[in-house]
């Protein structure tokens, strides 16, 4: 075998393990790291202000060092919403949005369900 096949060989053998390191799991809450929800209106769009349970505070701690300016999924109601951590959050609330009216209510009635 030539230079150049044994190149394309170890290239064909390592592109798996490289591309399921680029399939990492994206970064995301849950309902469990909501204790309660608030509609906010602000400009005409409706936003949803959240409070954070322990897991979902442990995930802002985490997040605010290493992943502000990145995507943050928001697995809820059988949907996901995505958006941008654009500065660290402190404290134990995160405002989101804007959603579209039925999509907030049906956030809303899920993590206030008790």
């Amino acid at each position: 075998m030539n230079l150049r096949l044994s190149t394309i060989a170890c290239f064909l053998a390592l592109a798996p393990m490289k591309m399921s390191f680029a399939q990492s799991p994206a970064l995301g809450f849950v309902k469990a790291d909501f204790v309660h929800a608030q509609e906010v209106k602000r400009s005409g769009k409706t936003l949803i202000d959240f409070d954070l349970s322990q897991s979902g505070t442990d995930k802002i701690k985490k997040w605010n060092t290493t992943e502000v300016n990145k995507k943050i999924n928001l697995d809820i109601s059988g949907k996901t919403f995505s958006f941008n951590l654009r500065q660290p959050i402190t404290g134990d609330k995160v405002e989101v949005g804007p959603f579209d009216r039925n999509d907030a209510k049906a956030i809303l009635q899920e993590i206030n369900a008790k």
